[in-house]
């Protein structure tokens, strides 16, 4: 693999941390892996990458984080057909257990819609991330 892009949004700092340990894993294996908040970033930017990795939280209702919002609704196919994207979400099975981690399937069947390709099992992250670290490498590794 080329080239990365890890576009997240964090509300509490748990998908942030994540998307920075699945960047520390891709680089220590010599991946170019680069960084952004979805806040800052226009889905356009993706577009040079050979693969997306797409970090959102789950809120209220099984809706995507809120600075996540502005970049799924511009996702299109322009962007997004024939790419290689891998998704990941934090969310809390216990507190809403009927809506835990569905930002990951929302966002796994925009890209889908948009005409890229699913690469690798989404991650789910229930609770705290720092009790899921080696889950989340683990997840990094596979996506090399």
């Amino acid at each position: 693999m080329k080239s990365t892009v890890i576009v997240y949004g964090s509300t509490t700092g748990n998908t942030q941390r994540a998307a920075g340990w699945i960047q520390e894993t891709l680089s220590s294996a010599g991946t170019k892996a680069d960084i952004s908040d979805a806040a800052e970033t226009e889905p356009a930017s993706a577009a040079p990458y050979d693969l997306i990795v797409l970090g959102s939280s789950t809120w209220g209702q099984g809706d995507v984080q809120d600075d996540f919002v502005s970049f799924y609704d511009g996702m299109t196919a322009d962007v997004f057909g024939g790419k290689k994207v891998a998704v990941f979400g934090c969310g809390d099975s216990g507190m809403f257990p009927d809506y835990f981690c569905q930002a990951v399937d929302l966002i796994a069947e925009k890209v889908k819609a948009c005409g890229g390709e699913i690469v690798f099992e989404p991650l789910r992250i229930d609770g705290d991330v720092r009790a899921h670290r080696s889950d989340i490498t683990d997840w990094a590794k596979g996506l090399m």
